[in-house]
């Protein structure tokens, strides 16, 4: 379905957007959007407790998933994260890696490796966060449209919300169709400490 879709918004001028035009498009609209959890979440925590500073903060990461299934998300959702991971941390902000493994895997001719998503090789460190990053995202003819949050760990409040709009281009494209794997399905459980 979302390759007929996308098949049909390329034959529907599609291609009219240039390459000069996207060149930063998901990063630079992704510090737009962290620029403005940034704001909220510092009036949250200043207003409701002692943690004022953005370097007493800690925030885990998630991937946004596809509104309309919440077991599914794409190339484009898991750059959104890890742009948003790198903004939250050029801010100032604790940012916790939930996929670091538990060794280092060395293989030759291909590099060196600690992230992981087999749950078997996770390294079971205690979290310690005070917020999680999620968000959820939908494909619409010419853009794909996420809703992204900050969700206090205590009370499972969103202390934050930013929408972030995204023009379907060449690049956008390019991130929404090379996914063979587009279920994602939960496989593990992390608590989180109160």
């Amino acid at each position: 379905m979302l390759k007929i879709l996308i098949i049909c918004l390329m034959i529907s001028g599609f291609s009219t957007f240039s390459f000069a035009e996207e060149e930063g498009l998901v990063p630079s609209a992704t510090i737009q959007a962290v620029k403005e959890l940034d704001a909220q979440v510092s009036r949250y925590f200043t207003k409701k407790n002692s943690l004022c500073e953005r370097n007493a903060i800690a925030i885990i990461v998630t991937t946004p998933v596809c509104l309309n299934d919440l077991n599914k998300t794409n190339a484009l959702a898991r750059q959104i994260a890890e742009e948003a991971m790198g903004c939250f941390v050029k801010f100032g902000y604790k940012v916790e890696e939930i996929r670091n493994s538990a060794k280092l895997t060395l293989k030759e001719k291909e590099g060196e490796f600690i992230l992981t998503r087999k749950t078997s090789s996770l390294e079971k460190n205690k979290l310690i966060s005070n917020a999680v990053f999620a968000g959820t995202f939908t494909v619409s003819q010419n853009t794909v449209r996420f809703n992204l949050r900050l969700i206090h760990t205590l009370t499972n409040k969103i202390i934050a919300m930013s929408t972030l709009t995204i023009p379907l281009t060449s690049e956008v494209f390019e991130l929404l169709q090379n996914d063979k794997e587009l279920e994602v399905t939960p496989s593990v459980n992390i608590k989180l400490s109160k």
